[in-house]
């Protein structure tokens, strides 16, 4: 085209794109409400991660599982097993995400899948993402910057996504995870001490998140004598291990364990209690919200006030359920 907007003789201008005859035309129809959203059906498989000392029955737990297979980063893990028990022991990190896959995208019929433990599982991944960029250590990965972190999530995640596919298939997921002391950080109160995963922190909380049942195992322990501090020192206790195991599923001193399944904490350590826990409270967790949505808002404050008061409990909630509660 010539200066001017005169068109030059002999060259073809081309004719603008078409427009369509109406927007919403460019794009996919809007699905029907009611095609898209569907109740939730009744839960298949559970994700379950028991964190506690070593040599106290964890491995021992997951055998209880339905017909488990094991990815066994920790060598020590089954050797109380019986040699039935089907595993794999993975050398590397390529070799733990190929397992799972497997599980994943193969026929078989195993009904639990036990990562023990992540612990080994996340030295292994440190040690991959280190030598594929040729590093000294996590920090200098992917230029630094915190960069190797993100990408150590980035692969935890493929394993947490793994777990969700297979419980969606009615398979249930076990991982297996040390424990250790960690200082927490808190702007609205003191520094705290509390038991945590022996994991990063960042990687710690994506399990914790993903997990249904967050349960710590703490052994039991008796004070048997306790020495009293000079001038400000603490004072010091001694103490006699029972031998017991204390299993938490939910929040007590030191020890964030939770769960979603309106399970009471100390349960019996025992993945049979659990299974017919959790049966419970899903059936439980059915009765009580269709109790709660029948409520006016006035009864229905009221009703969350108390069961905030003790953290939806499975003793709260049944209270509220039979009207049992103290006016």
């Amino acid at each position: 085209m010539a200066s001017g907007g005169q068109v030059t003789p002999g060259r073809a201008v081309p004719p603008p794109p078409p427009k369509p005859a109406n927007g919403a035309a460019s794009i996919l129809a809007t699905p029907d409400v009611d095609d898209l959203f569907k109740p939730g059906s009744e839960a298949k498989g559970y994700f379950v991660n028991v964190a506690g000392p070593e040599k106290y029955g964890k491995t021992t737990f997951a055998l209880g599982s339905d017909r488990p297979v094991f990815i066994l980063t920790d060598r020590g893990g089954l050797k109380s097993a019986p040699r039935s028990v089907p595993r794999v022991i993975p050398e590397t990190w390529e070799a733990v995400l190929t397992a799972l896959y497997a599980l994943r995208d193969k026929p078989h019929s195993f009904g639990t899948v036990v990562l023990d433990t992540t612990f080994k599982a996340e030295a292994m991944l440190i040690r991959h993402l280190v030598t594929k960029d040729s590093k000294a250590n996590l920090r200098q990965v992917g230029g630094g910057y915190g960069a190797g972190y993100e990408m150590m999530e980035g692969e935890i995640n493929k394993v947490i996504d793994v777990f969700f596919t297979l419980n969606e298939r009615g398979i249930h997921t076990i991982s297996i995870s040390q424990i250790e002391t960690k200082t927490e950080k808190d702007a609205t109160v003191d520094d705290y001490e509390r038991t945590a995963l022996a994991l990063s922190k960042k990687t710690a909380k994506i399990w914790a998140a993903a997990a249904d049942v967050n349960m710590f195992v703490q052994p039991e322990i008796e004070e048997v004598e306790r020495i009293e501090g000079a001038k400000d020192a603490a004072d010091r206790v001694k103490v006699r291990f029972t031998g017991k195991a204390l299993c938490h599923v939910r929040p007590t001193t030191g020890i964030q364990a939770g769960n979603r399944l309106f399970l009471d904490s100390p349960m019996t350590y025992s993945w049979a209690a659990l299974m017919l826990g959790a049966q419970e409270g899903a059936e439980l967790r059915e009765r009580l919200f269709t109790h709660l949505f029948g409520l006016s808002t006035v009864d229905r404050a009221a009703a969350d006030w108390r069961l905030n008061q003790a953290g939806w409990s499975k003793a709260a909630a049944l209270a509220e359920i039979n009207g049992t509660w103290k006016k």
